[in-house]
């Protein structure tokens, strides 16, 4: 029983793919909670690095290099 091998059909496969999708999100939005945690305080990650961070869809991600960037200036 696996989602490639067809077992799914219908309605649970639309709530299968749903479910997968959900999860592969959530995953990217860690992955990049976790790239700005580890340079949030970085003066390696180059302000436009930084703007885009700034910038992101996950209020999450934006939080943290707002809060703990120092790179960011006013006029960023």
């Amino acid at each position: 029983m696996g989602f490639n091998e067809g077992t799914f059909r219908d309605s649970k496969g639309d709530i299968a793919k749903g479910i997968f999708w959900g999860m592969a999100k959530d995953a990217e939005i860690q992955v990049r909670e976790a790239l700005t945690l580890n340079l949030r305080r970085s003066s390696a990650l180059l302000n436009n690095g930084t703007q885009a961070l700034a910038k992101d869809a996950s209020d999450s991600v934006a939080r943290l290099v707002i809060q703990f960037s120092e790179v960011l200036s006013e006029k960023s």
